[in-house]
């Protein structure tokens, strides 16, 4: 008899620890609500939330909605217990800025965790999931968990200023912080200089590539610098230019294309000027 006591008090205590880790995985976590299966009746979640969904015969895909404070990198970690999984993340206007399809989970667990990383200027967005492996080719069920968090830019100089008309002035000697998102390519800064001279700037991009454009008053292409790589262990570079110069307006584009438009990449940059 006391033998079996002392079973019973085992097993009620492992089904209460049980329990309790339950109901705190549970609490941290925010469940989907249907209807959710266009970007009109998108879940709107918050940053941070730990979100928990499932594709079924009769729900073969699912919307979020997020809305971003301030320009920033955004990070998606995702796990899916379907066979595949595709991911599609669209804009306020519902354009299609990013997918990923063909994600195979791993055959001895049944499932796949993948992490993404988006530069994006602030604003709403959404995300739409399903268990497509291509477009609507092998299509898949199951459950699935996503957690988002989000890291602002920093930038210290407002948008939009993605052209020579919206370019915004800077002074010699001010520290620019910026970034190039998907939905941001270019960013543009008019710069007067009252006497003819050398100007140096001194640029870091955490960018893969950047680019740098210096324009005349007319907007005709006087300098450029591309081709600038990362170093790949530090993810940064810094380089300092210098450019003899006579006095007047000029424009400075920075992108983070390779070349012309070929290997776009996104993230910071920082520079300054004298």
């Amino acid at each position: 008899m006391f033998k079996k006591s002392r079973i019973l008090s085992g097993i009620l205590i492992i089904c209460f620890i049980i329990s309790s880790a339950f109901f705190q995985v549970s609490a941290a976590s925010v469940l989907e609500s249907e209807p959710n299966d266009s970007i009109i009746s998108a879940n709107a979640k918050n940053l941070g939330d730990t979100v928990s969904g499932s594709i079924t015969e009769t729900d073969k895909e699912d919307y979020y909605k997020f809305t971003l404070p301030y320009s920033g990198h955004l990070t998606v970690k995702f796990t899916s217990y379907m066979q595949y999984y595709c991911v599609i993340l669209y804009d306020v206007d519902g354009q299609q800025m990013w997918y990923t399809d063909s994600n195979e989970w791993i055959s001895t667990t049944k499932m796949r965790s993948d992490t993404y990383t988006f530069d994006l200027i602030k604003g709403t967005y959404y995300i739409k999931v399903n268990g497509y492996r291509y477009d609507d080719w092998d299509a898949s069920t199951g459950n699935y968990t996503f957690t988002t968090s989000f890291t602002s830019a920093g930038e210290n100089i407002s948008e939009p200023n993605n052209a020579i008309d919206e370019a915004k002035s800077i002074k010699l000697g001010d520290t620019v912080k910026g970034q190039i998102a998907i939905n941001d390519r270019d960013d543009y800064y008019k710069l007067t200089l009252s006497s003819s001279g050398r100007l140096t700037i001194k640029f870091t991009s955490y960018m893969q590539y950047y680019c740098v454009v210096l324009y005349n008053s007319d907007g005709q292409e006087k300098w450029y610098t591309d081709g600038n790589e990362w170093v790949s262990t530090t993810k940064k570079r810094t380089d300092t230019h210098t450019l003899d110069l006579i006095k007047g307006t000029y424009y400075i584009k920075v992108n983070g294309y390779r070349y012309d438009d070929w290997d776009a990449s996104t993230g910071n940059y920082t520079f300054t000027t004298s």
